[in-house]
């Protein structure tokens, strides 16, 4: 069906504009082994934009979160428009809705539309890390010796930026003594 051909030709990934948050890193970093990366939306959208080249099949956007209510209007009163929209744009908009209960993430999104030229799971694009990311974080909880061994094994991975390790969860009082 169209509609399935559509959902299997979009691929999305989520970054969030809130610099650290104690949710983020429990529900991403239940190992304590995750990253937090840094970019800008230019970047980011850079990326891939490169990569596939084609203006219209790639969107990048802030989601906006509103009650239950409002997102199943908004829906219902747009998807057949969006459907239909050869442009992708459509589509995109649809994935830039959510409801209250995850704003805290306070998502951007970078979408991409193969309009069918892929239908894999994911899509594999080549990036360089050194231009791409900012700065490499890693999760506080990590023991000082935990910590400098994955700081030396991205560093030896050809990282040549600043790695530090978040103070998130550090007591106030830490900053003083």
């Amino acid at each position: 069906t169209l509609e399935n051909t559509l959902w299997k030709s979009i691929y999305c990934q989520c970054w969030s504009t809130t610099e650290e948050s104690i949710p983020m890193w429990e529900i991403y970093s239940s190992d304590y082994e995750s990253v937090k990366v840094s970019t800008t939306i230019r970047k980011l959208y850079n990326s891939l934009y490169y990569e596939y080249g084609e203006l219209y099949d790639t969107f990048i956007g802030r989601v906006l979160y509103n009650s239950d209510r409002v997102v199943l209007e908004y829906l219902k009163k747009n998807s057949m428009e969006w459907i239909y929209d050869k442009s992708g744009l459509g589509i995109a908009k649809s994935l830039l809705i959510k409801r209250n209960i995850f704003s805290h993430e306070n998502e951007v999104r970078l979408i991409y539309n193969s309009f069918g030229r892929i239908e894999h799971d994911f899509v594999q694009y080549q990036i360089n890390p050194n231009i791409l990311f900012d700065e490499i974080v890693l999760d506080s909880r990590l023991s000082n010796e935990k910590f400098e061994e994955n700081k030396d094994s991205i560093l030896k991975l050809g990282w040549e930026k600043i790695v530090k390790k978040s103070n998130i969860y550090d007591s106030p009082l830490d900053f003083y003594i």
